[in-house]
């Protein structure tokens, strides 16, 4: 055990990720979400720019407020396992399952289909393309200021040329859907 009180893991590199989570959520509650925050806005050590007062400090280039977090939470979470496919995966619905209980615990995300949404390939939603884009389109509708929306994927990705040149490596990044061999 350590000075923080934690017990020692296995390596990282060896630590499934349910043990991932659950350490998330152990930090979470040794270090306290208070000063979890403070680090997020910058502020931990005495040190950073941004204060909780507003985001003037951030300058992203893109002039974005950041949520107050106080207001609605969505989230959409997609894990595919593309069973009986080529590149067949196995733990992609675990990796849901477990993200779910994360937010749920440790966030307050309700669970209500008003305000989450799951597509696995054992739901009856399954993450098709259609489904993933209608799932997104969903996450932001009547989206406001103070709204938490999460989004969660788990899967095979890939990259195709970046056509309007807003990518430093030349390529875009996008998401396989369950039907990528019939709906792209």
């Amino acid at each position: 055990t350590t000075k923080q009180g934690w017990t020692k893991q296995q390596p990282h590199h060896a630590m499934k990720f349910g043990q991932l989570i659950d350490a998330a959520g152990d930090v979470i509650k040794i270090i306290g979400e208070d000063q979890i925050k403070d680090c997020l806005w910058g502020t931990c050590g005495g040190g950073g720019n941004a204060s909780r007062s507003g985001v003037e400090d951030l300058d992203d280039g893109a002039d974005l407020p950041l949520s107050t977090c106080d207001g609605n939470k969505k989230s959409l979470l997609v894990g595919i396992n593309y069973r009986g496919q080529r590149g067949e995966l196995r733990g992609c619905i675990n990796d849901v399952e477990n993200i779910q209980k994360f937010i749920v615990s440790n966030f307050d995300f309700p669970t209500d289909s008003n305000h989450m949404r799951v597509l696995t390939d054992d739901t009856a939603c399954k993450p098709t393309r259609a489904n993933i884009i209608g799932g997104m389109k969903w996450l932001v509708k009547n989206a406001a200021p103070g709204d938490s929306l999460f989004f969660h994927y788990s899967g095979h990705g890939g990259h195709v040329e970046d056509t309007d040149g807003d990518e430093a490596d030349g390529q875009d990044e996008t998401l396989i859907p369950i039907d990528y061999e019939s709906a792209g």
